[in-house]
């Protein structure tokens, strides 16, 4: 009961953490610093990202990995049911497995958002903790209450938005944020030389820009393919992105209609209602239809054929 509290408490102080300092950033410190030889190796940069995140998750996941041992030492107590009792305890871990992905990743994600699905899943192992504790003994239950209740009081503490804020902080103004079942989505206005332009994240991952030089290889990547075929009538784009390259596609005369296969609905609303000017409205055209799909589980079901593939 009192490991569950704590998982509890930890979950939050991370949060609060990554809210209000920039601890966060000392493994790119330390990239930034190195040597060229290591500052240019992927997997030298990968282990930084992986130390950022282990940064905010070890301390809760660590007590995680204490839980399952603890809980098969209480169903062992008695030697004469101890199969059965230790059989019930993988069932029940097992049914949390998985139901657990299935209910928080296609429900509470999309549902609360990330941030308000880990402060309920916080507060779920607090008062978890509590009734044991209370079950146990009364005095304990105390320190699980007050835990709860700290957890609660973190919904006034934190900002609305944790990570809309750590974007803005490291990367530029946030002008759209959306969460959804495949992840976060965001439009953020960013400085460049000649002038600010408008940036497409998707999790931390830059997806594209609508700078020149980016508006004109990825109209490109549309043309190409449309120019190498005689007379392309229809036409598959997978990934939207920005919609650029779905408007150098559409672009071509002898074009009777053309699919495009994204899997984020963050990415679409993104794309309509941020990048039109870059894409030149390419989603009100009628012979457009959207394809929330990965592109190759698409294919592979598909028994249409296409002129043309980008």
């Amino acid at each position: 009961g009192l490991l569950q509290v704590l998982i509890g408490v930890a979950m939050v102080v991370c949060m609060l953490a990554w809210s209000s300092l920039d601890w966060i950033r000392i493994p790119l410190w330390v990239i930034e610093r190195s040597p060229s030889l290591l500052r240019n190796n992927a997997f030298y940069k990968l282990f930084a990202c992986l130390a950022q995140s282990a940064a905010l998750v070890f301390v809760p996941t660590f007590l995680m990995g204490f839980a399952f041992p603890f809980a098969g030492r209480f169903f062992a107590s008695e030697i004469k049911s101890l199969g059965r009792r230790l059989g019930s305890a993988y069932m029940i871990n097992t049914l949390g497995a998985m139901l657990g992905p299935l209910i928080w990743g296609f429900w509470c994600l999309p549902l609360l958002g990330i941030q308000n699905a880990l402060l309920l899943t916080a507060a779920g192992a607090a008062l978890s903790g509590a009734i044991v504790l209370a079950y146990v003994n009364r005095k304990w239950a105390v320190c699980g209450a007050v835990a709860l209740c700290l957890i609660i009081a973190s919904l006034a503490v934190l900002p609305e938005k944790v990570l809309a804020q750590s974007y803005q902080r490291r990367r530029g103004k946030v002008l759209h944020y959306e969460e959804d079942v495949d992840g976060s989505v965001a439009v953020l206005q960013t400085p460049q030389r000649g002038g600010d332009c408008r940036q497409l994240m998707v999790g931390v991952t830059s997806m594209i820009t609508d700078n020149f030089r980016c508006r004109r290889y990825t109209r490109m990547i549309g043309h190409l393919p449309m120019l190498m075929h005689p007379e392309p009538k229809n036409a598959l784009v997978i990934c939207l992105g920005s919609g650029m390259t779905l408007a150098g596609v559409t672009r071509h005369a002898s074009l009777e209609s053309v699919d495009c296969a994204d899997l984020s609905r963050g990415v679409i609303n993104a794309a309509r209602n941020w990048f039109s000017e870059a894409n030149d409205h390419v989603l009100d055209d009628p012979r457009v239809r959207l394809i929330i799909n990965d592109g190759r589980t698409h294919l592979l079901t598909t028994a249409k054929r296409y002129d043309v593939i980008a």
